[in-house]
């Protein structure tokens, strides 16, 4: 009975050998495949070097590899708001600084605002770069009412310090459409909405996106012209100070003679429009 129990034992030291020395194997294989296959990862993995300008105020945003050279491109800006450099580390270790110039040799300069993340800032401009189409980052409703009335607001615009002209309009929220995004812009800031009798027909988006302004800004605006009705109070955000009002399309001309509120480039052109086609 103790030999068999010996023998039992000596096989099942045998066997989870066995399978331990089939598990190291392995792993070393797929080591050594991962090696081979990934080699030229590891090797530029390996090469630690340090980001040239760190200890200068310089703050990396950027890190790019040129294969043609086995060079690295590090682009950022710097923390005290001087002009940002660009820098490239050659294969040989050796460090370069660039500005970029203008042709007189100053420096180049460039503001932009943006209300996203760098990370989705910087996978917009990549995308513009490809060609593709920006989404609405918000829209501008141009309303009219069945008895041929256009809805605009007045509404205070801090950073001008003043009341303005303008057509409803605000951001798109995450995941909404949009019509619903339209029909919640003009809810709020007029208490109108999208006609329910004439469903879909009471939208009319314009073929594209535009931008808010190209030179300084990637915010996109849909602007979408809107048949609507009054269904209840305005109910806009605690900061938003906004009054709508009606203006009769026959006036518009008259209106745009006598305005002196500042007005926006979108309302402005919208309402020109409307005056120069009659």
């Amino acid at each position: 009975m103790a030999a068999k129990s010996h023998r039992a034992l000596k096989i099942t030291s045998i066997v989870i050998g066995a399978i331990v020395a089939v598990a190291l194997i392995a792993v070393v294989a797929l080591n050594i495949y991962m090696r081979v296959a990934f080699a030229p990862f590891f090797d530029r993995a390996e090469s630690p070097f340090d980001i040239p300008g760190i200890n200068t105020g310089f703050v990396p945003q950027d890190l790019d590899h040129v294969e043609a050279d086995d060079s690295w491109l590090f682009s950022g800006y710097m923390a005290d708001h001087s002009p940002s450099p660009m820098y490239r580390r050659a294969a040989d270790g050796t460090i370069a600084k660039f500005y970029v110039a203008l042709p007189d040799g100053s420096a180049y300069e460039y503001e932009s605002a943006s209300r996203k993340g760098p990370e989705a800032y910087r996978a917009e401009l990549e995308a513009h770069a490809r060609g593709e189409s920006a989404a609405s980052d918000a829209v501008c409703i141009v309303p009219q009412t069945p008895d041929s009335r256009l809805l605009l607001i007045r509404e205070f615009r801090y950073p001008l310090n003043s009341w303005c002209i303008a057509f409803p309009a605000g951001l798109v929220d995450p995941g909404e459409d949009l019509a619903a995004a339209v029909d919640r812009e003009l809810r709020e800031e007029t208490g109108y909405a999208l006609r329910a009798d004439l469903g879909a027909a009471a939208l009319d988006p314009l073929p594209q996106a535009g931008f808010s302004s190209t030179g300084l800004t990637d915010e996109t605006v849909q602007v979408v012209f809107a048949q609507v009705e009054r269904v209840a109070d305005a109910q806009p955000e605690p900061s938003e100070l906004i009054e709508p009002f009606l203006l009769p399309i026959a006036d518009v001309p008259c209106f745009l003679a006598e305005n002196d509120t500042p007005i926006g480039t979108r309302a402005q052109l919208v309402l020109e429009a409307f005056a120069r086609r009659r």
